[in-house]
Order: C-alpha cells, then sequence, then structure tokens
C-alpha cells in the first residue's frame, strides 16, 4: 500500500504545488530523506518510521504557496482552513478506507504539528509535535542546513519568492538578521529532540548548525548574495 500511495500523493503534488518556488514535490521529498536519516539514527521501529514518512508525504498536500492560506490573494479550496489544515484534512480522502482510524489521527496530529508562521494574530494556530515521531518530522521540515550554504541560501530565496512582497525584508542585512533568528528557531527545534537523537547525533547537528551560521554572516556571503536579493526584491515588485 505504501509505495502506491507514495507515488499518488506525490504526483498530485507535482501537478498541484510545482508552481511554488518552494513548497513543492522537491521539499516534500527532502523532508522524507531528512526524516528517514533521523529515524535510523533514533533507531524508531519500522511501522513510527512508515507513519512518519506518511507524514513527511502529506505534510505541505495542496499547499498554496503562501504561508497564511487565509490571506491567499487568488481563489483556494477551502480557505478556511491553514495549510496544514488542509493537509491533514486530505489524509482522510487517501485513508480513510485503508488503515485504522487512530492512525489517521496519528498521521493528522503529526502534519498539524509542523504548522509554521501562524503563530500569533487573526489565524493564529496552537498546535505542537506531542510526541517523537512528530517532532522530528517538524525537525526534518527545517533541518536543510545540513547542505551546502548555497543550497540554504537558494531555499531561503525560494521561501521568500512565495512572500508578499510588503512582508519581503527591505535591505539584505535585515534579511540576514531574520535567517539568523530563524536559525534560532532552528536551534530550538533540535534541542527538542537532542534526547531521541542522542548527545552525540545532536553534537554534530548543532555543529553543522553552526558551521552554517558563521557562512551566512560572513563577508564573502554578503558580497555574493546582496545583489542576489536585491534583484529578488525588484523581480517581486514587478511581478
Amino acid at each position: 500500500m505504501y509505495t502506491a500511495l507514495r507515488e499518488q500523493v506525490l504526483t498530485d503534488i507535482a501537478r498541484e504545488c510545482d508552481k511554488n518556488s518552494y513548497h513543492n514535490r522537491a521539499h516534500t521529498e527532502g523532508v522524507e530523506r531528512r526524516f528517514l536519516e533521523l529515524a535510523k539514527l533514533a533507531g524508531f521501529s519500522p511501522s513510527n518510521t512508515q507513519i512518519g514518512c506518511i507524514i513527511a508525504l502529506f505534510h505541505d498536500y495542496g499547499h498554496i504557496g503562501q504561508t497564511v492560506r487565509q490571506e491567499a490573494s487568488v481563489p483556494v479550496s477551502r480557505k478556511d482552513l491553514s495549510n496544514e489544515e488542509y493537509s491533514a484534512l486530505m489524509v482522510d480522502r487517501f485513508l480513510a478506507d485503508k488503515v485504522p482510524k487512530e492512525v489517521i489521527v496519528s498521521i493528522q496530529s503529526g502534519i498539524l504539528g509542523t504548522s509554521f508562521g501562524q503563530t500569533s494574530g487573526p489565524y493564529a494556530r496552537p498546535y505542537k509535535p506531542l510526541n517523537a515521531v512528530e517532532k522530528l518530522i517538524a525537525f526534518a521540515d527545517i533541518a536543510n542546513f545540513t547542505s551546502s550554504l548555497d543550497d540554504w541560501m537558494e531555499e531561503n530565496f525560494n521561501v521568500f519568492r512565495e512572500m508578499p512582497p510588503a512582508n519581503l525584508p527591505k535591505r539584505f542585512d535585515e534579511m540576514i538578521f531574520g535567517r539568523n533568528k530563524f536559525l534560532d528557531y532552528v536551534s530550538s527545534k533540535l534541542e527538542e529532540v537532542a534526547l531521541i537523537l542522542g548527545s552525540e547525533n545532536t553534537a554534530r547537528y548543532q555543529e553543522s548548525l553552526e558551521k552554517l551560521r558563521d557562512s551566512v554572516n560572513s563577508l564573502e556571503t554578503k558580497e555574493k548574495y546582496e545583489p542576489l536579493y536585491e534583484a529578488l526584491l525588484v523581480e517581486k515588485l514587478e511581478s
């Protein structure tokens, strides 16, 4: 069942979400890959690993390419829901007649645990990861810092391309300040999974995180990426 489900979900995501610069099939497969690496380090059972993989596949299903679904400027399905709530709702469409209800609920809970960017305001959401599988998924969702600086910056630029122009940092230094705050958030999520991964594995991830932070704040990065960010601002204003 899992192989067929995976292919169908990824095909749907490619059809519906590959217009998104970040929340698309490539991102979904990246989260799935990182979760598998983390699950192996954590010594998860095959059943917990498979549940986590299903959560990874669905966690951005139907994402509109904008963080707050309720504020979409174009018509979207179920605008009353957050992106994560919509994804959780879609799990029933695929699995209602295939797995027990309690399994569906655990998958939906894991999807909601990846909620990001709606911590305040009229559309604030209270969801948090509750167990080891959910915490590893939430970490895998943002753990792309283990790749190269160029890959990490490209992913960040793709996130910016999904943002309304008014929400973008106005200057490169402001953008870098925000990326440092985001890395602080990633570090806090790493702390949440430290006991699951063990001290040695956590230390390796922390080392990668600090290495990336040093690169992000280097003069070389400013010289290379400031013109690219300024071009992105122009691109957004003209779109």
